[in-house]
């Protein structure tokens, strides 16, 4: 696509997301324009006429009049994310919605139809770039590492849920509730059990992928040190649970990156908090289902602040559903 795509969407992560999605669904077109509120895409749909609009409907509640004069005047088409009010526009209208993880493939479907529908004849000397498939699509925006939360209960279902697992082609982060002096061995009992790399880390780089338990006894932040290098830094201590699930996934959810959640059986309501700051930011998050758990504290805790944003599985659904994080098939 050789003309020039404007990005008008409020939230930075859904804009990352956003990016991501276009990138590999457009890979020859350039880099989006982006804009974060009503006044900016005004000014930039009157000042040149842009060859795909990606809206978040968010920005048309009480639209301005320029916003609006310039969507009546927009010929072009224009994909509309998420809920909100629709815009009235002479162009093709698709709309999309959804988590950060279905984002991207509902994005490459949407632009597929809606550029077609809107591509020159076919003796045009310009033609409308055919998006890649949805499958490649999901491919390249994949969960960029995981996270998973235990406590009571959790080396057994950790043990049962990695056996058969094929190595991860992203970081894994192991957060078990347990003293300092006891997550290297359960590590090395891990890697043993289940035939798969397992190290135990502390602060540091994090490798590119693998399965990292977090030394125990101490609270971590994932953090980003360069463009696709992830690190753990010591945070201070906020619970008496430590490593602290909460305190993990509230890093993770100030990232511009998409992570993974999942959240096993164990006493508390470590991971509820934290959980709730992922979906709010359109993360996926998986519990395991309370029925199952020899301790239901922690996916129960989690079920009633997600607020039905997150999703209790079985023990089988659960592994199924982290064989195709750890593959990529997100």
């Amino acid at each position: 696509m050789s003309a020039a795509i404007l990005l008008a969407v409020a939230d930075p992560f859904l804009g990352l997301v956003l990016r991501q999605g276009i990138r590999a669904t457009l890979p020859r077109a350039a880099a989006p324009v982006g804009v974060r509120n009503q006044e900016e895409a005004a000014a930039m749909l009157l000042a040149q006429p842009f060859g795909l609009l990606v809206l978040d409907r968010a920005l048309l509640v009480g639209a301005s009049p320029s916003l609006t004069m310039a969507l009546r005047k927009r010929g072009g088409p224009t994909l509309l994310v998420g809920i909100g009010p629709d815009p009235v526009t002479c162009g093709p209208v698709a709309a999309i919605e959804g988590s950060a993880i279905e984002l991207p493939q509902r994005l490459g479907e949407a632009l597929g139809a809606l550029l077609q529908a809107h591509a020159p004849p076919s003796d045009a000397k310009t033609a409308v770039e055919p998006p890649n498939t949805p499958a490649r699509v999901a491919r390249a925006n994949r969960p960029e590492f995981v996270m998973v939360a235990s406590s009571t209960g959790g080396p057994a279902m950790l043990t049962w849920l990695f056996t058969g697992q094929s190595p991860p082609k992203v970081p894994v982060l192991l957060a078990q509730h347990m003293p300092e002096d006891q997550t290297g061995h359960f590590a090395a009992h891990l890697a043993q059990a289940t035939g798969i790399a397992v190290m135990e880390q502390a602060e540091g780089p994090l490798p590119r992928s693998g399965v990292v338990v977090l030394r125990g006894g101490h609270d971590w932040r994932v953090v980003v040190r360069k463009e696709n290098e992830f690190a753990l830094v010591r945070a201070r201590p906020t619970s008496p649970y430590h490593p602290s699930a909460d305190v993990l996934f509230g890093s993770a959810a100030m990232l511009d990156r998409i992570p993974a959640a999942m959240i096993l059986t164990g006493m508390g309501q470590d991971g509820a908090v934290g959980a709730a700051r992922l979906v709010a930011r359109g993360v996926s998050v998986v519990v395991q289902h309370p029925d199952s758990c020899a301790v239901a504290g922690m996916p129960a805790a989690t079920l009633a602040s997600c607020r039905g944003g997150a999703i209790a599985l079985a023990p089988d659904d659960l592994a199924a559903r982290l064989h195709a994080w750890l593959d990529g098939a997100a």
